[in-house]
């Protein structure tokens, strides 16, 4: 005996693939459109501080003082990098936990229509396929079950790389800046919420 899925049904589902679908691609647009605004912050201010090089290293009147422009033009741009790789992880960080929270929706969403699905086959069916709807629901839950599992697992892997990142964030401790050094610091990326 055959089972068929009612209309109401495969429209939910599908309605339910769409809508995540699209909440992805909206996630993904917002993230690239954030890295892409660092990416033009980071250029600016490699740009403003070479400016400043350049106009450090023509000033120079003897070796000394040369050498001396070309070392204090090294700790902004070692900060810059740090800063720029800061926000690409954090850009990185946001776009996984947002992805990781649609797909959970997702696949709660999924769960409810495909539990709605057998309720209804099983009410509008004869007593024949009762096991077979048995079997359905418990391959689903073991399905639930291991995708809960690997999730947590996840979690649970990612947070000592969490730690291990702030820990180097802490031990990177910027010397102190030269009166010559440029001023200008890469902003930190917007975060538009919304």
């Amino acid at each position: 005996m055959q089972l068929k899925a009612s209309p109401t049904a495969l429209l939910a589902a599908h309605e339910i693939n769409i809508d995540t679908a699209h909440a992805l691609a909206a996630e993904g647009i917002e993230q690239v459109q954030r890295l892409t605004t660092l990416h033009l912050m980071s250029a600016r201010a490699a740009t403003a501080d070479g400016a400043h090089h350049a106009q450090a290293v023509l000033a120079a009147r003897n070796t000394p003082a040369f050498l001396q422009a070309q070392a204090d033009s090294l700790e902004p741009q070692l900060e810059h990098g740090v800063a720029y790789l800061r926000g690409v992880s954090e850009i990185a960080s946001s776009a996984h936990e947002q992805f990781v929270a649609i797909t959970d929706d997702w696949i709660a969403r999924l769960k409810e229509s495909l539990t709605s699905a057998m309720s209804e086959a099983s009410s509008a069916a004869s007593a024949g396929p009762e096991a077979m709807l048995v079997a359905l629901q418990s391959a689903t839950d073991v399905a639930a079950n291991l995708y809960d599992k690997i999730g947590e697992s996840s979690a649970r892997s990612a947070a000592p790389l969490a730690l291990e990142a702030a820990e180097a964030e802490k031990t990177v401790q910027p010397a102190p800046r030269s009166s010559r050094t440029a001023k200008t610091t890469v902003p930190a990326a917007p975060d538009d919420e919304g």
